[in-house]
């Protein structure tokens, strides 16, 4: 089984969420607005995937040596039960000029 994480409408990440590296989320998705005023963490690569707008407020940084990724995209929160589902929902984004793939989606393989 895959799984694509779940969707807020609306999601706002600041320095409250910044956990150490290895406990913090890389991938913030939101069915319509992300916010922040938040730090990206040197070391850290972090994207944001939001269905209408990203917003980046006052107080908004990314440190020396991290990479950080904003993006006008859908928020996919399903499940599938096989890869080849999961690889149709690519082609079928790819098809409407969405290019996503599996690592931006951060699809997970369940055993």
């Amino acid at each position: 089984v895959c799984s694509v994480y779940n969707c807020f409408v609306d999601l706002h990440v600041n320095d409250a969420l910044a956990l150490p590296a290895a406990d913090s989320p890389t991938l913030y998705v939101a069915d319509q607005r992300i916010s922040s005023d938040g730090t990206v963490l040197s070391g850290r690569t972090v994207d944001y995937f939001a269905g209408e707008s990203v917003e980046l407020k006052q107080g908004f940084e990314v440190k020396k040596n991290a990479v950080f990724l904003a993006d006008i995209a859908p928020c996919v929160s399903q499940q599938f039960f096989t890869s080849a589902q999961a690889d149709l929902l690519i082609e079928s984004l790819k098809e409407d000029g969405i290019n996503l793939d599996r690592e931006s989606l951060k699809i997970l393989e369940d055993n």
